[in-house]
């Protein structure tokens, strides 16, 4: 038997195709460590991102059945390009994509109608995936239930007082029972629930009460005598303490309280247009403004010590309640307020979301986005320390700017406090703003708008 070694050409092709295989093999593990290296700021943006959905509301009690996600992110670096919407549904996973840029502490509500509603309506729960510098992040893991969006009707024309409503179990509301009446001014002018036997009523009911008081901007020394930007920033302290004092004289109103006091300051801007006092005086005087109303806070604080203290008309959402540029450019005043420090020492923001008679002229076909527009962009508002602040908005019965003001209509009412009652968190407030003269007529109001009252567990 002859022995024969390996052929030359064979050992040559064997050797070439070792140093192949040796050449893949360090460029795969150079590959994979290059690949592990350039993806450690996306992990780290996709962990800091933290956007979530924070509810889901399937309504399938109009014609038009509707599911509405509410989607908030938190802090984080990085472009958000695009969220995965992950519907769990009995046929199976179901995924909408929504380009969105949604810049950090924002939220965002997507409403799928129609057609595109149809395989949503049964779905138990949802979450989602971000999609940030063109990297898929992976999904939060944290999935929420889908809840019905409506509840029966139990007939509140004639509430009961001890009223236990077992409809609530399965609405889709946290449990809002802090309504009050931001009162104008002085106690003296307004009726007790003690006195008022149908007032009485709205507390038992509705959780309506009296413990929240406008500052007027006279008691701030910044009332319509203020006439220049001058005078506002070159009040002291002192000076708006004994204004604060007098005032407390005159409208009965005890330095212990404990209730929610609205300091109003219209002049000599509106807290509405902060955006035109950035744009026309500079980031100067806008410094200097956002000290001066830092000062006169902080003087409601020291004269009230045991009192809430909220700002009103901190912001103001356009009658339409669209996105607009012209809103985001008007959200400038708000945000750059907010960075600097304007709202630290407040206890709640008070968006103004009250009717007026522009939202009457057209009809009131904007209402509803002027409602959610004012909640959710109040929230893009925060304490320099990143805190949040909770909101306590401003409603109003009648519509504003008239001298012999309509009630609002009911239908309008009711959407109001079905969004306000769905969006706002527990500890958050509804304000009624108006003056003693109308007064009585909230009972009538709150029946025709039938909101959750406080004896509905939350879900």
């Amino acid at each position: 038997m002859n022995k024969r070694g390996i052929s030359p050409i064979v050992a040559t092709v064997l050797m070439i195709l070792l140093v192949i295989v040796g050449i893949s093999a360090v460029f795969v593990s150079v590959r994979e460590v290059s690949q592990q290296t350039s993806s450690v700021p996306v992990v780290q943006q996709c962990l800091t991102l933290n956007t979530r959905a924070e509810s889901c509301v399937i309504d399938i009690t109009e014609e038009d059945k509707s599911v509405r996600v509410k989607v908030v992110r938190g802090t984080g670096e990085g472009e958000l390009s695009m969220i995965k919407i992950l519907f769990d549904t009995p046929e199976g996973l179901k995924v909408r994509e929504e380009n969105v840029s949604l810049s950090p502490l924002g939220a965002k509500v997507f409403t799928y109608t129609g057609n595109d509603a149809q395989e949503l309506l049964e779905a138990e729960a949802v979450d989602l995936l971000g999609v940030i510098d063109g990297n898929l992040c992976r999904a939060t893991g944290s999935p929420v239930k889908c809840v019905a969006g409506e509840i029966e009707d139990p007939g509140v024309g004639n509430p009961p007082v001890n009223l236990n409503w077992s409809y609530c179990s399965n609405y889709s509301i946290e449990n809002i029972c802090d309504h009050r009446i931001a009162r104008q001014n002085g106690y003296s002018d307004y009726p007790s629930a003690q006195s008022a036997p149908s007032l009485n009523e709205l507390y038992s009911v509705y959780g309506v009460n009296y413990s929240s008081l406008t500052l007027s901007g006279t008691s701030l020394s910044a009332g319509k005598n203020v006439a220049s930007y001058d005078e506002y920033f070159n009040t002291t302290k002192e000076d708006v303490l004994k204004s604060l004092d007098n005032f407390a004289r005159l409208n009965n109103v005890n330095k212990d309280t404990t209730d929610l006091l609205l300091a109003h300051i219209e002049n000599p801007i509106p807290q509405g247009r902060l955006d035109d006092l950035l744009s026309e005086q500079g980031m100067k005087n806008f410094s200097l403004y956002v000290n001066a109303t830092k000062m006169r806070l902080a003087a409601v604080k020291e004269y009230f010590p045991n009192a809430k203290v909220a700002i009103t008309a901190t912001i103001r959402p356009p009658t339409k309640g669209d996105l607009t540029s012209n809103f985001e450019e008007s959200m400038k005043g708000y945000l750059t307020a907010s960075a600097l420090g304007m709202y630290d020492d407040l206890d709640y923001l008070t968006p103004i979301i009250y009717i007026t008679a522009s939202d009457q002229n057209l009809n009131y076909l904007f209402v509803g986005n002027m409602t959610l527009t004012g909640v959710e962009h109040t929230r893009r508002l925060n304490k320099t320390n990143g805190e949040q602040i909770p909101i306590a908005p401003l409603l109003s019965i009648d519509v504003i700017n008239f001298y012999s003001p309509p009630e609002i209509p009911p239908e309008v009412a009711k959407l109001q406090h079905k969004i306000l009652q769905e969006y706002l968190r527990p500890g958050e407030k509804i304000l009624y703003w108006f003056g003693s003269d109308r007064d009585g007529y909230l009972k009538g109001y709150l029946e025709n708008v039938k909101p959750v009252p406080c004896s509905c567990a939350p879900v």
